[in-house]
């Protein structure tokens, strides 16, 4: 690929980023940040290539697939060079080739393999560049499509060099910084509000949310909570990711504080858990770090969203409150709306039962609706959330869902405000 094709290049990566964005699609979407990386490489932008790697990097059990470390960690090491870090370059690179060995993504395997000879080289290891070129000579031999790889490996050092002789005095920060670490907690958050928007099935909403909601933090379990101003009273809406025995009240003088100052709370020291929650077992745990984050709709608090980490300290930040402001507002507005939709089904008519109706059976019979999913429709319009529906009709949770998936695509509706249109019009 020539220089003058590499803008183009970014713009098709930018394009199957939005794509695996749409339909969520993990392992594409990393796989392409992958590429951008080392397509601001190959423009000669190796800050920005670094920042995008370490974003990643940071916490590698969140890359889905091992191509994406790879490049990242490519990436990682070209900078560590750059700066004379040759001992973190070698690491690196042993890093890169320890998951080469494991897997068959030889295309990459030959540029970390060519990387490491390269680094003996300098290093005047003649006994170490005679085995990794026995062993790329082999590879090479074994797979001959695989030497245009290895010339790429070459323009790559190449490459390399040039930009350490051009531009000699360029820092380089080996942790990612916080723009750009901002930078993608915002895309994730417009991504989930254009996702939200389209949800109206609470027990979907609650669970998106919550995992939204650690994949922007980084934290590892979190509570939702919904405020009734008028009762003064919470309603604990959802736990995620936390044990039975785990899950617990926050204690009361937390909860006074955020509904008297409206404000967002940062914890980042080891704290014991009764510290946060009402103390039920004699032993709890050390949480390493907490924050908590109202949720407000026209300027009233409408709930909470508490998460926390048991693993690292420092995690969050007085950025990230500002940052969840964008989120929480837009999980304010929806979720109300849910919240309320599905509370006002429960509490008018419980009884009825609206597909026991004239309309309900012509439309029953010209849509060809079964019987069982008459009886979805049914607790769906009382307002039941899937979960409840499952215990009540003794089917699955995946089963309820795809039983809904079969009825919206039926009648040709999107969530269950259309669907309650559709039925008591």
């Amino acid at each position: 690929m020539g220089m003058g094709e590499y803008p183009q290049a970014l713009s098709f990566l930018e394009r199957g980023i939005d794509f695996s964005n749409q339909h969520r699609i993990l392992i594409g979407i990393h796989n392409y940040y992958g590429y951008q990386a080392l397509t601001y490489f190959w423009l000669g932008d190796l800050e920005r290539a670094l920042q995008l790697s370490q974003y990643y990097l940071s916490d590698k059990s969140k890359i889905h697939g091992k191509l994406a470390i790879m490049l990242f960690l490519l990436i990682q090491a070209a900078s560590q060079y750059y700066q004379d870090h040759l001992e973190d370059c070698e690491k690196t690179v042993n890093e890169g080739l320890a998951i080469f060995q494991k897997t068959d993504l030889a295309m990459l395997g030959v540029m970390f393999l060519r990387f490491y000879c390269y680094l003996a080289q300098k290093a005047g290891n003649s006994t170490r560049v005679e085995n990794i070129t026995r062993k790329l000579t082999l590879l090479l031999k074994e797979r001959p499509a695989l030497v245009n790889q290895k010339n790429q490996a070459d323009k790559f050092i190449e490459h390399l060099e040039n930009l350490k002789k051009s531009n000699p005095s360029l820092a380089l920060d080996d942790q990612f910084s916080e723009e750009i670490k901002e930078k993608f907690q915002l895309k994730n958050i417009v991504q989930l509000s254009q996702l939200l928007s389209s949800l109206q099935d609470l027990d979907q909403l609650l669970s998106t949310i919550m995992e939204k909601a650690l994949e922007i933090t980084g934290a590892e379990r979190g509570i939702l909570m919904s405020f009734d101003a008028e009762k003064k009273s919470w309603t604990y809406e959802v736990y995620y990711q936390f044990k039975e025995k785990d899950k617990g009240v926050l204690q009361e003088s937390i909860l006074k504080k955020i509904e008297t100052t409206h404000t967002g709370l940062v914890f980042n020291s080891p704290t014991q858990e009764q510290e946060f929650f009402e103390n039920k077992r004699p032993k709890r745990q050390q949480i390493r770090s907490a924050l908590l984050s109202p949720l407000i709709f026209n300027k009233q608090l409408t709930g909470l969203l508490y998460l926390d980490s048991k693993l690292l300290k420092n995690l969050f930040t007085p950025k990230d409150l500002e940052i969840l402001r964008v989120f929480t507002s837009q999980v304010a507005l929806i979720l109300q709306g849910a919240i309320l939709f599905t509370r006002s089904q429960q509490a008018s008519n419980p009884d009825q039962d609206f597909t026991d109706t004239p309309r309900a059976h012509m439309l029953c019979k010209k849509y060809k609706i079964s019987d069982r999913e008459k009886d979805i429709i049914s607790l769906l319009l009382k307002g039941h959330k899937n979960s409840q529906i499952s215990k009540l009709l003794f089917i699955s949770p995946s089963t309820v869902k795809v039983h809904i998936y079969n009825i919206y695509q039926k009648i040709e509706v999107k969530n269950r405000i259309e669907l309650s249109n559709f039925f008591k019009e």
